[in-house]
């Protein structure tokens, strides 16, 4: 089944259909970095020149985790990373990594990476803001149960979790064929 696979891989690498999805997903993530960088985000690299892209939180004074947590919350997927020279373990890093093939296979575009890079650094604001009432407070495991509750009680959050619904349901997953 292995070779099967990288047989239908590689047929379908060689299309011209599949060409285009490539270079929809670069400028994709190109027109996303664009959005994250006129919204204030740092990226580690300043752009990218592939469907990756990584931000760098330090100047926020947060951690990919808790970043990653809350655009989940508003079904926004993204991954904790580290980043060059973090001081930070792998295990709380001060990155944010975030990639575009899954957009760009719903069919989304410049204008959908534009609101979608609005939408992070609103959220990334957000959390920065929630961060620093968090100070506060010495118990970490009481800390961790208050961030949770104001996160998901987020007025801004729970605004875009909403708009993140009505953007999927738009774009929603095809099937293969259809």
């Amino acid at each position: 089944n292995n070779i099967a696979g990288i047989a239908v891989a590689l047929k379908e690498a060689s299309c011209a259909r599949f060409r285009k999805y490539g270079n929809q997903v670069v400028k994709n993530a190109r027109v996303l970095a664009d959005s994250l960088q006129k919204h204030g985000i740092k990226l580690c690299s300043g752009g990218t020149d592939t469907h990756l892209i990584l931000i760098d939180l330090r100047d926020l004074n947060m951690l990919g985790n808790t970043s990653a947590e809350a655009l989940e919350f508003a079904n926004i997927i993204t991954n904790r990373n580290s980043i060059p020279y973090d001081k930070n373990p792998p295990f709380f890093p001060s990155g944010l990594r975030l990639g575009t093939p899954g957009p760009t296979s719903r069919g989304m575009g410049s204008r959908e990476m534009k609101l979608i890079g609005k939408w992070i650094a609103s959220i990334l604001a957000e959390v920065a803001e929630i961060k620093i009432f968090m100070n506060i407070s010495n118990e970490q495991e009481k800390k961790e149960k208050i961030r949770k509750k104001i996160i998901n009680n987020s007025k801004i959050i729970i605004k875009i979790k909403k708009q993140v619904k009505v953007l999927c349901k738009k774009f929603s997953i095809k099937k293969r064929g259809e």
